[in-house]
């Protein structure tokens, strides 16, 4: 099917609609990638010590990407655990890092948006950020005044589907342009 508005908007409602798609303020049965970066963050080594004095964030970099105030961690390890339920229970695999979406693996992680106040330092403005990247940043979604990322997770989930779809059109019309220009070439 042809990507267009109305259909994105039916994905999108689909997502909503599923009873699944449920994030709490207190992570319900958290999966083991969850869990890890819980006690990740917990641990302060070196380079998290330098991170909360110089930039007001705590760091985990093993399965899950978090990199947030002190005081977000609890929501962005209840963001986490809600988008690792919602992107399993369509069919697709955290690996590692990325999530792996119709074979096309996506970096997802999420970050405090930081204020700089010299050249040295910065600080958490408690906005977060949830950030998909495949080699390089595909796009980001952030808090806003009015709508927070909890609400917008069915929206990053249908743009990273669509485009892996829409990537998948073009390399099997590629394929086939192949094709034929090697049957002519014969």
């Amino acid at each position: 099917m042809e990507w267009n508005a109305n259909y994105e908007m039916e994905r999108i409602q689909e997502i909503e609609n599923d009873s699944r798609l449920t994030i709490s303020q207190k992570i319900v049965n958290p999966g083991p990638l969850v869990i890890e970066a819980k006690s990740g963050l917990s641990k302060h080594h070196e380079h998290s010590k330098w991170l909360l004095k110089n930039e007001g964030v705590v760091s985990k970099t093993g399965s899950l990407l978090i990199r947030v105030a002190p005081s977000n961690v609890d929501r962005a390890l209840c963001l986490f655990d809600a988008i690792i339920k919602l992107f399993c229970s369509r069919g697709h695999r955290f690996e590692g890092l990325s999530v792996n979406v119709y074979g096309q693996n996506y970096e997802i992680f999420i970050r405090d948006k930081l204020k700089k106040l010299d050249d040295f330092s910065k600080e958490s403005t408690n906005i977060l950020c949830l950030k998909v990247c495949v080699g390089f940043p595909r796009f980001e979604i952030y808090d806003s005044k009015n709508v927070r990322i909890e609400d917008r997770i069915s929206r990053a989930m249908v743009k990273v589907e669509l485009e892996v779809e829409n990537l998948k059109r073009i390399w099997a019309d590629n394929t086939r342009r192949e094709e034929k220009r090697k049957k002519k070439k014969e």
